[in-house]
């Protein structure tokens, strides 16, 4: 179990248990089902309400923006969680202790593309696993790292 030890002026000493690349995958795993079900359920009450032969590029129009936007969107507005890192615990924050905020958040999101879907996850998983705070290249670049809740 890894931690992240962080001094406030007071002189007290916080510790947070940061997240591992298995509870971090697993995270984003239930992300991708709930955002592949939105898209399925959109593609099939397109294809039952609609008989229109393009209804594909609609459903495009509306999910690829879903796709994109969806931890941008659900970390700024649930203090640093999606819905699979709230069903597994997990929380960004800044890696002084603080709450992330948007411009964290979009930080992380703009290097999401590279670290996860261009490689395939692979540089994500190289970069969590050799950072001393599991973090992507994202987090880095933020100054966040993903921890556990008490």
């Amino acid at each position: 179990m890894e931690t992240l030890e962080i001094n406030s002026s007071q002189a007290l000493t916080r510790q947070y248990q940061l997240a591992s690349l298995d509870e971090r995958f697993f995270a984003f795993i239930i992300d991708l089902v709930i955002m592949m079900t939105f898209c399925s359920a959109l593609f099939y009450w397109m294809r039952t309400y609609f008989q229109a032969e393009d209804e594909i590029h609609y459903v495009y129009m509306i999910c690829l923006p879903v796709f994109l936007a969806y931890t941008l969107v659900f970390e700024t507005l649930n203090k640093g969680r999606t819905i699979g890192k709230y069903c597994l615990k997990l929380r960004v924050i800044k890696a002084d202790g603080a709450a992330g905020t948007f411009s964290d958040y979009l930080t992380r999101w703009l290097f999401r593309s590279l670290d996860l879907y261009l490689s395939l996850g692979t540089f994500a998983i190289i970069m969590v696993t050799l950072t001393d705070h599991n973090q992507r290249l994202g987090d880095l670049i933020a100054n966040t790292v993903v921890v556990k809740q008490a």
